[in-house]
């Protein structure tokens, strides 16, 4: 689910993931559960954006992606740390290009660097 800031490319401010890090296969990575007393249907693995795996809103879509879809969620550091979303939001070097919605009012959007 994407949230207006995603559209705006600003960092959320209004929520705190609740899930943990660990080290998964040799990979930091962001991992967020079902709801307590929930089983998981299924695995996510998300695979990072420009952005990277410490962005708070990835982390918050896999916090929804586990409580609303009852899955175990999966956020992996495939970048090696060589994201720089900072550097990205805050100097506007990225424009939105394609926008589908896709499910359940999930909006997915390509995005380039300019």
């Amino acid at each position: 689910m994407s949230c207006p800031d995603c559209f705006k490319g600003s960092e959320r401010t209004d929520a705190t993931p609740t899930g943990k890090v660990t080290t998964l296969h040799g990979l930091p990575t962001y991992i967020a559960e079902p709801s307590e007393g929930r089983s998981p249907k299924g695995i996510v693995v998300i695979i990072p954006d420009a952005f990277g795996w410490e962005f708070v809103n990835n982390r918050l879509l896999v916090d929804e992606y586990a409580q609303t879809g009852d899955f175990t969620v999966y956020l992996p550091d495939f970048m090696n740390g060589k994201h720089d979303f900072k550097r990205l939001v805050l100097s506007n070097h990225i424009n939105r290009i394609h926008c589908d919605l896709i499910f359940r009012g999930l909006v997915v959007c390509a995005w380039r660097a300019v």
